[in-house]
């Protein structure tokens, strides 16, 4: 651990890790039945943040922003919240999700308050990000999902294995599954406000 208590890494011989934790969190993992409990956590979190974020933009900027078309944005986001409930397998939660992401960052700009002609928003874009809005946000979820990392190696589980992200070599899946709740409300709040 760092002077702040981040976790850094380990050296041992014989593990005295808590291999039940680790065992449990496979089988979940394994069973998708199972793994779309948790699934369902992750995103219903999420969901309701992207809602905050687009509510609070009509409270606190309600002069600056189309608020006719953020509260239907949040109509909507609330109904896929509803549908992540009735959902019976990660594929049909995935597109879901995928579809309340598309319309979260359909009004992205719009909360984007000042100095728009170098700071602006269009679309989503990754690998690699291409304008400085999806720059910062690649930035703070890389940082979040390091955060996300060492916290869950420090208490025992595997980072690699998630329940919501499939599994891929060199992927921390389960850090990825954490911070899907967190991104609106931290990350992309932390983006917004500089």
């Amino acid at each position: 651990m760092n002077s702040n208590g981040r976790f850094l890494g380990s050296i041992h011989g014989e593990s005295r890790s808590n291999v039940i934790l680790r065992k449990e969190q496979y089988r979940i993992s394994d069973d998708e039945t199972k793994s779309l409990e948790y699934a369902q956590h992750f995103i219903i979190s999420k969901l309701y943040n992207s809602k905050w974020v687009l509510e609070r933009a009509c409270r606190d900027h309600a002069l600056q922003v189309d608020v006719d078309s953020l509260k239907i944005s949040c109509g909507e986001i609330k109904k896929y919240l509803l549908g992540v409930k009735e959902t019976t397998n990660l594929a049909e939660l995935r597109g879901i999700e995928g579809k309340s992401a598309a319309q979260y960052f359909g009004e992205f700009d719009q909360l984007i308050p000042q100095n728009k002609t170098d700071f602006s928003f269009t679309t989503r874009n990754r690998r690699p990000p291409l304008d400085p809005v999806n720059i910062l946000l690649s930035f703070t979820y890389s940082l979040l999902t390091s955060e996300c990392r060492s916290a869950l190696e420090a208490v025992g589980l595997d980072a690699y294995v998630g329940f919501f992200h499939q599994n891929r070599s060199g992927s921390a899946s389960l850090a990825l599954d954490l911070i899907e709740e967190l991104r609106s409300v931290v990350a992309d709040r932390f983006v917004l406000s500089n």
